[in-house]
């Protein structure tokens, strides 16, 4: 019975609480981005509510490119809480910090003293599950921008997977879930 209830606490904490995203920058592009949050229970309500990056200082988080492409990625990690998502983690310290959120339609200022944070109910039945995105190279050259989601009831609904449809300047793009973790790898 003891298992029973340990295996329950831990599927119940599995589907309730955040998950993590995590971005791997294995391309020789630099990756300005927007990124967002649904909840994926909910198909009914068009997978309401939804919580997308909206800086208030600059202009969009920039992964940046590859130092070796296709063999060593830039690594960025967002706990499943944005309100954390503007403080620094040395473990991943190429992550670009995000100062505010869309929620709602309300602009949130996670840098202002206090932080105005939305409340951490919503990070925590909504899952990472896209990101709309333009290239750049190392220069500042622009290639394009592409949008890659999980969709609302399933990835069957989204766009999992990006190309690029110039041979000239390569580039794919993929999101996945695995773990309870959302992953997007670009090279």
């Amino acid at each position: 019975m003891k298992k029973l209830l340990l295996l329950a606490a831990g599927l119940t904490s599995y589907f309730t609480s955040a998950q993590a995203l995590h971005m791997q920058n294995l391309s020789k592009y630099n990756i300005e981005f927007t990124i967002w949050k649904s909840n994926l229970g909910s198909p009914s309500t068009g997978c309401t509510p939804l919580i997308e990056s909206k800086l208030v200082a600059g202009t969009v988080p920039i992964l940046p490119a590859s130092p070796d492409p296709g063999n060593i990625a830039v690594e960025a990690y967002y706990e499943g809480n944005v309100n954390l998502s503007n403080t620094f983690n040395p473990l991943y310290p190429d992550t670009p910090l995000i100062d505010g959120w869309i929620f709602n339609g309300t602009q949130y200022n996670l840098g202002v003293n206090p932080p105005q944070q939305i409340p951490v109910i919503f990070s925590n039945v909504t899952t990472w599950t896209g990101s709309k995105f333009y290239l750049r190279t190392p220069a500042g050259d622009p290639i394009g921008g592409f949008t890659m989601f999980i969709g609302c009831g399933g990835p069957s609904n989204g766009v999992p997977n990006v190309s690029s449809s110039d041979p000239a300047q390569p580039f794919n793009g993929t999101v996945f879930m695995l773990g309870g973790d959302t992953w997007m790898i670009f090279y």
